[in-house]
Order: structure tokens, then C-alpha cells, then sequence
């Protein structure tokens, strides 16, 4: 993407590179000097689309496919960490901690960090351990909820740049959906919610300490930008990374994927088959990537996979 920008004089024009990298940032999860022009393009046009809004939140997004699977006979269990998974001599044990499972096949949906840790066999820890991304090539992220006694404007979603960058992690765009203001399923009459999120570059090492002076300043530039009134806020919660990690497990609390690099094509990701026996993966660390269409994407390709080798 930067020899693009370069190739029609573009690079000199800070405003619009700033604007590219911020794009690029969260569909491809690095900026035009790590993305490639295919991948890149693609990006930069997710924002030409108009987004979707799901009355009562995302959940409202999984649960159809729950009730899918219930409706097929099948049973969804929560509440179980999964801490290991054995290959049998008829398929799978998967250990949580609150029983043992045992199964044909296995389709992992967490991130290669994850899966990784979690498989017992040898080979296929040695196979999978050329994906795996450390932390230093990952992004987390500090997220807050407000809830907001004021309307919503009638553009619902927003990438706020953020000009020197945010105290203690420098991120430079904050990404803020406020809830429909006829949504009764998110807040009552009279009050809105706001989703808000920002990059946070190595989790690992990015432990927010202060994650009040982080609050304060977000929600000044958003106040600044004339999207929320400081007055208004009737409560607010952040999460650091390591919020992330505590309660979705994943792996140093990193969220969005494995970024693009300029090393890794696209087609050198992991693919969908693990073990070539019966275990697969999906997700957003794995092939095509990052992104809701992304992820479901990987799904079915994980999917058709095992129905093509097994079935």
C-alpha cells in the first residue's frame, strides 16, 4: 500500500496517509507499510459500504445459529475452559474444567496462540508453531461503555482521529457505535449506550495502570468532536487487555486477528486443516483473516474442508 500511495504522489499528503493508516488499521490491523495492495484495496473499501445495525447488539448475531444448532438435535455447552485436547484412537478427548469430551473431530475457533497450548500432540505443536505471531506483532485493545443520558446522532458509527495520540498508548483513532435511539433492548427512553474502542500496540507489555487518566482523555476528544457532552455521562467502564484476557482467554488479550505483514501472504496464513486427521481451525488468526466476513469465511472453508476429507 505505501509503494501505491508512492506511485501516484500521495505519500507527501500526511492528512490522507494518516487517514489510510487509521483505515487500515482496524480492517487489516497494521498500517500501508505492512499491507499489501490487494488486501489493502479491499480495506480502504470496506468504508464505501453502509454498516448494519442489529437491534439488542451482536448477540442478536449469534443467537440464530445457536438456536440452529439446538434445532439439529445438538447441544451448546458454556461456561467450559477447555485446558487440553488429546488425539485418541478414535478421535479427540477434550479436557475442561468441568468434565472430558470425547469426539471424531475437532474444530478449534480460538486463536493459534491458543490452540496451540491446548493440543497435547507433538506434531502437531510443531506444525502449528511457524504461525504462531508473539505478542510484539499483535494488538490489543482498551474498550469503554458508556451509557449516556442524551440521543444518539444520526450517523451511529465513527473513527475519531486523534491527533498526537491517546496518554500512555499513543493510539491515534478511537472507534465509537452509539445504540439506535429506538432500541429498547441496549437502553431505555432518553438514554444511549456507546461502544467504544482504541488499538493498544504488544498487550503483553501494555499494562494500563491508569486506566482513568486513558477514560478521561478519550472521552474528552470525543466531547471535543461534539459527539458526547462530558455532563451527560450517566456511568462508564474501560477494559485494558488484560480485561480481554480474563475474560475471553485469549492469548495476551489480544483481539482483531493476526495483522497483515508484508512477509506473509495471505495464502501463507494457516489454512483450515491441523492434523490432516480430524482436527481443524478457524477464526480469525487463520486464514482469509481479520473481520466478520473474514471469520465467517474461515468457518465455512473449515467446514467444507472436513466434510470434503472425512464425510
Amino acid at each position: 500500500m505505501q509503494d501505491m500511495l508512492h506511485r501516484y504522489g500521495l505519500l507527501q499528503n500526511k492528512l490522507f496517509v494518516d487517514f489510510v493508516n487509521e483505515q487500515l488499521l482496524i480492517t487489516a490491523q497494521n498500517h500501508l507499510h505492512q499491507v499489501n495492495e490487494l488486501f489493502g484495496a479491499t480495506a480502504l473499501c470496506y468504508t464505501l459500504y453502509g454498516n448494519y445495525y442489529v437491534p439488542g447488539g451482536l448477540i442478536n448475531m449469534v443467537k440464530p445459529v445457536v438456536n440452529y444448532i439446538k434445532a439439529q438435535g445438538s447441544e451448546v455447552k458454556y461456561g467450559q475452559q477447555v485446558t487440553a485436547i488429546e488425539t485418541t484412537e478414535t478421535g479427540y478427548r477434550t479436557t475442561t474444567a468441568k468434565g472430558s469430551f470425547d469426539s471424531r473431530f475437532v474444530i478449534s475457533g480460538i486463536p493459534l496462540n491458543n490452540t496451540l497450548a491446548l493440543f497435547q500432540n507433538k506434531s502437531v505443536q510443531q506444525k502449528l508453531q511457524k504461525y504462531v505471531l508473539p505478542s510484539g506483532m499483535l494488538n490489543g485493545a482498551f474498550t469503554m461503555g458508556l451509557v449516556l443520558q442524551q440521543k444518539s446522532p444520526e450517523v451511529l458509527h465513527h473513527q475519531v482521529h486523534v491527533a498526537g495520540g491517546l496518554p500512555l498508548i499513543g493510539s491515534r483513532s478511537i472507534f465509537i457505535s452509539f445504540s439506535h435511539n429506538s432500541d429498547r433492548q441496549r437502553a431505555p427512553a432518553g438514554e444511549v449506550v456507546a461502544a467504544i474502542s482504541t488499538h493498544v500496540p504488544d498487550p503483553a507489555i501494555n499494562y494500563i495502570g491508569q486506566k482513568a487518566v486513558l477514560e478521561e482523555a478519550i472521552c474528552r476528544v470525543l466531547a471535543n468532536r461534539g459527539l458526547i457532552r462530558m455532563e451527560d455521562i450517566k456511568y462508564k467502564q474501560g477494559a485494558t487487555p488484560g480485561a480481554w484476557n480474563f475474560w475471553t482467554h485469549r492469548a495476551y488479550g489480544a483481539v482483531g486477528g493476526y495483522p497483515q505483514y508484508r512477509h506473509i501472504k495471505p495464502w501463507q496464513m494457516k489454512d483450515a486443516r491441523l492434523d490432516h486427521w480430524g482436527a481443524y481451525v478457524c477464526g480469525d488468526t487463520v486464514y482469509p483473516g481479520q473481520g466478520i466476513p473474514g471469520v465467517c469465511l474461515s468457518g465455512i472453508i473449515a467446514a467444507r474442508k472436513l466434510v470434503q476429507d472425512q464425510l
